[in-house]
């Protein structure tokens, strides 16, 4: 015997919610791992700068918060390294051969995880597509037996696995390219020295405290409504957004190092600047996008 629609539909609904927040928390657990993994396929490049640094230890001394090095892997060119100015030279260089160490060792554990949480995220979206097109009551009955929905958990952490909040806020262009805005000082300083590329769009209001932001396209470029979002977002998470209009200052990442010791202050060494009013509306649809 069928139930009526309305109770069938009502106990649709009741596990569909359910099954939507087992979605969002899966897709979130998914996210963290892919960007833990994205920075220990790195950990040949921190091993390399650890090298050139052990190779030109006597060019390095406390207080410096960057220096040019030739690499040797690109026929002597100049890179910048940049450097923690209260370290001394062994405890940089120390760090670094750890550092990349410790990220090439979590690479396969890092991989497995995103594995299980692709499994996960599969799985509940199929769950969802079954539940949709159940009929009947005795449909949705073997459903949750099948399932027992309501006593799924996704897991969220392993005892194995650190997954750290990331230091700043992702949001999207319509063209899909992401926007990263620092949450506070110690995240802007993360955001442009640890996750951005030298090739990124990077921006800060030019007149008022307020987030890095990046527009992470590395390199391989951009469109102009894209290069707007950022910019308003730039002047959103800066103490200038009740002003009428601010200067913004755009560079490339590569252009910026750190200033002093205190963490997120940056100098640039060039960069143009564009004048900008916060766009309200602009700003909602931009934050439709945003990833948690």
């Amino acid at each position: 015997m069928e139930l009526p629609p309305e109770s069938l539909s009502q106990q649709k609904q009741k596990l569909h919610r359910l099954l939507k927040r087992h979605l969002k928390a899966a897709k979130k657990y998914l996210l963290k791992c892919n960007k833990l993994l994205e920075e220990a396929h790195r950990w040949q490049e921190m091993h390399h700068a650890a090298e050139l640094l052990s190779a030109y230890h006597y060019l390095l001394k406390r207080g410096l918060s960057r220096v040019q090095l030739p690499d040797w892997e690109q026929e002597g060119t100049l890179i910048t390294i940049h450097l923690n100015p209260e370290w001394t030279p062994q405890e940089e260089i120390l760090f670094r051969f750890k550092k990349s160490k410790k990220l090439k060792k979590g690479i396969a554990p890092l991989t497995k995880e995103k594995e299980s949480a692709e499994k996960t995220l599969e799985k509940v979206e199929a769950q969802l597509r079954e539940l949709e097109a159940i009929q009947t009551e005795e449909g949705l009955t073997l459903y949750q037996k099948a399932y027992s929905i309501e006593n799924q958990k996704i897991r969220l952490t392993k005892k194995n696995l650190e997954l750290p909040p990331l230091p700043y806020y992702e949001f999207f262009s319509e063209s899909g390219i992401p926007i990263w805005v620092g949450k506070n000082a110690k995240g802007n300083d993360q955001l442009t020295f640890r996750f951005a590329h030298g090739n990124d769009e990077w921006m800060h209001v030019a007149e008022y405290p307020g987030s890095h932001v990046v527009l992470h396209h590395q390199g391989k470029g951009y469109d102009e409504y894209a290069l707007q979002d950022a910019l308003q977002l730039a002047l959103f998470y800066s103490k200038g957004r009740d002003s009428e209009r601010c200067e913004i200052a755009i560079t490339k990442k590569k252009n910026v190092t750190r200033l002093g010791k205190s963490p997120g202050r940056v100098q640039i060494s060039k960069h143009k600047t564009m004048l900008i009013s916060l766009d309200q509306v602009r700003i909602q649809k931009i934050r439709t996008r945003a990833k948690p």
